[in-house]
């Protein structure tokens, strides 16, 4: 007789608060300005999120006084292809974009903030807001997206 184990889905379950960046800044730029506008403490992260063989940037900050955890994550990820010659010329090498999220294209960053206070919210928003290189910044509902597993890390 052979056993069946089931993993419960709830186990997965991750709640997290996540805010949807559009902007043409790099990612440790980006990470600066969101320090200096919003009061956090954004650094690198040691190892980036791989993901399919691409590599997305990770700006982190374990908050201990509030116990609050905030990421910052690139959304797009570029690949260089060497691409099959189709004429005389010898191989030709192009870029690849690939996206995290891929239901939300439009969108460079997004910043994931796990903590069971969510009032801090909108004042994080308006702060992103106030960033003159952010094209826009709002909350996005993160169960409602398909790729919701790509952002636990």
């Amino acid at each position: 007789m052979v056993t069946t184990h089931k993993i419960a889905v709830s186990l997965y379950d991750h709640d997290f608060m996540l805010v949807a960046i559009r902007c043409n800044l790099k990612g440790y730029s980006l990470a600066y300005h969101i320090n200096k506008a919003a009061g956090l403490r954004l650094t690198r992260a040691e190892m980036d999120l791989s993901f399919n063989g691409l590599d997305f940037p990770i700006f982190e900050w374990n908050d201990t006084l509030y116990d609050r955890y905030y990421a910052l994550v690139a959304n797009v990820a570029k690949k260089e292809q060497t691409l099959q010659p189709t004429d005389l010329f010898s191989e030709v090498s192009g870029e690849r974009t690939h996206y995290l999220v891929k239901e939300r294209k439009l969108f460079d960053y997004f910043l994931k903030i796990e903590s069971e206070d969510q009032s801090v919210l909108p004042t994080l928003v308006a702060a992103l807001n106030s960033i003159d290189k952010v094209a826009t910044a709002q909350q996005m509902e993160a169960n409602s997206l398909k790729s919701k597993k790509n952002l636990i890390f």
